[in-house]
């Protein structure tokens, strides 16, 4: 199992010729779309250049480019995929040409696109996805409600790469780039259409309702593949069926979307069963909106909301948030600002989240093992952390009395039960009866206490290493690779570990800054537990309220 550079590196050196361009290989040429190519590769009209003098030709440039001067809009993509594809045998004979990078504030568009010609006879036309700029993102609202001018870009630069070679065709691209190779597929004229072999869209949008050609559409079916990760929403919205294929992601949620997390094995996807039930809710909720939303309601909001996010100055979406640019906040009056009707979701959103928290069976996750522990670690940790200086012997005293009182009272219950077997001499009874009384002078003594609690400290935390490393290898299954539950058990059993040694070998000594850090590690993990037990106790009611809100039944 890995991911797109891992499936170069397995298995880059098989080539097309042995064996056939597959869906991994579709996805490898859309991610290369979102690099920055400009002065790499040459223009429409500009001829070829192979792979390989690509790959030395973009090294040059990053090396010679100040640090940190790259384009930030474009910082999507990791740079090297271009020289692990010039250095894979599958692609080093491949020729790239015709690359497009075009942002134009003023029409309001953002389109990218290039061809790659492979050594199979075929070419493959990849458009970029979205970029970081506010305007690709104004524009990916303003599908919703018309045609943009990326899609007339996309078809004008497939039909002309059609009159400039008789080659069979594979069209294709990520996000928006997979709306942009569907709709530049459709517009194609009876003849040309014939030389596509294949269009790819990857977790992009469908089309709106105002775009859409029937016939065209029927036509399209028919060469269309959709990849879509288990998380889908982009590539959901206006979808008229199902996914060709859901893969795995290595992330959660939204960011599924990235699809440098989609998991290979061998020469395949990693398959899915299919979408989250979380993910089938939100896109029902999101599709009921459209469809509910006029077609002004629409163009309203994406109006407000985009001249509110530049109102700052800001031109991309990382800089949102900046305070160099004040635009955050500007974000809540633009909501403010919309029609009733967009403001809805807004306000579902918000009272669906508190109702599940509400609606969470709060007795039945209080009486949850894991529960009951983040309560136990929370109290642990205050009171090592309060009273640092006395804890380990307070709690030595503790754990010894608890001791005294359930040997005796199961001694007790033992003699009571089977008194005729189980006679008790007078020197027994005296031998117990001072030794309960040593126990508690030994309590008295609370010095006298540092040394074993120190001890059980240590093996307490070795244990809990030894649990939360166990933990972190089932949560990350080899379907879903790496979660951040998974990584947080890592890194909390690194810590318990070098602690527990840290308790065995002080066990003579009370270290108050040590106790405090031990209360610490106990508060910061009694949180997380108790943060997982309600997120996962709440998921059920949120996917379900969700759909309640967004999808009522009934009158």
């Amino acid at each position: 199992m890995g991911d797109l550079r891992d499936y170069l590196r397995w298995r880059g050196d098989i080539s097309l010729a042995e064996r056939a361009f597959n869906d991994v290989d579709n996805l490898v040429l859309c991610a290369l779309a979102y690099l920055d190519l400009g002065g790499v590769i040459p223009a429409p009209g500009g001829g070829s250049v192979s792979v390989r003098v690509a790959a030395e030709r973009l090294t040059t440039a990053r090396s010679a480019a100040p640090p940190g001067g790259g384009d930030r809009r474009l910082a999507l993509m990791p740079a090297a995929l271009l020289t692990e594809l010039a250095a894979a045998r599958r692609f080093s004979g491949a020729e790239l040409s015709d690359y497009v990078d075009l942002v134009d504030e003023r029409v309001g568009t953002q389109f990218a696109a290039l061809s790659v010609h492979l050594d199979d006879g075929t070419t493959y036309v990849a458009y970029r996805g979205t970029d970081n700029t506010l305007v690709g993102w104004r524009e990916d609202f303003t599908m919703s409600f018309q045609e943009v001018p990326a899609q007339a870009s996309a078809a004008e630069y497939l039909s002309e790469r059609l009159t400039e070679h008789d080659r069979p065709v594979r069209v294709g691209g990520h996000s928006k780039g997979g709306n942009l190779a569907s709709f530049a597929a459709m517009r194609l004229g009876a003849d040309p259409r014939e030389r596509v072999v294949a269009v790819y869209n990857n977790d992009g949008p469908g089309f709106s309702p105002e775009v859409v050609d029937a016939e065209a559409y029927a036509w399209l079916a028919t060469r269309l593949t959709k990849v879509v990760p288990q998380f889908a929403v982009v590539g959901m919205l206006f979808e008229r069926g199902t996914a060709s294929h859901v893969v795995t992601s290595s992330a959660r949620g939204l960011m599924q979307h990235d699809l440098m997390t989609w998991q290979v094995e061998g020469a395949d996807l990693m398959r899915a069963d299919g979408l989250s039930p979380q993910a089938t809710a939100l896109n029902r909720a999101i599709d009921s909106w459209l469809e509910g939303a006029a077609r002004e309601d629409r163009r309203a909001f994406t109006e407000a909301f985009f001249q509110a996010l530049a109102a700052g100055g800001a031109t991309l979406v990382v800089d949102v948030a900046s305070t160099e640019y004040g635009s955050f906040e500007s974000v809540l009056f633009a909501l403010r600002r919309s029609r009733g009707q967009t403001r809805r979701p807004v306000r579902l959103g918000l009272t669906v989240a508190l109702r599940a928290v509400a609606d969470v069976g709060w007795r039945r996750v209080v009486r949850e093992r894991r529960t009951v522990r983040a309560g136990l670690l929370l109290v642990l940790g205050a009171f090592l952390a309060i009273v640092p200086h006395v804890a380990v012997q307070i709690l030595g005293a503790l754990a010894v009395l608890t001791f005294l009182v359930v040997a005796t009272t199961r001694l007790i219950r033992h003699l009571l039960r089977f008194r005729d077997s189980s006679r008790l001499s007078r020197r027994s009874a005296v031998a117990l009866v001072a030794s309960g009384c040593a126990v508690l002078a030994v309590i008295s003594r609370l010095d006298l206490l540092v040394v074993p609690t120190n001890v059980l400290l240590g093996v307490c935390l070795l244990a809990g290493a030894w649990s939360h490393a166990r933990a972190a290898v089932s949560v990350a299954s080899p379907a879903r690779g790496r979660s951040t539950r998974s990584i947080l058990l890592l890194v909390s059993a690194a810590v318990a570990f070098l602690m527990g040694v840290t308790a065995l070998s002080t066990a003579g000594l009370v270290l108050p800054m040590f106790v405090m850090q031990v209360g610490g590690y106990c508060l910061v993990v009694g949180a997380l537990e108790a943060y997982f037990s309600l997120r996962d106790a709440s998921a059920p009611s949120l996917a379900r309220l969700t759909a309640d809100a967004y999808l009522p039944t009934g009158p």
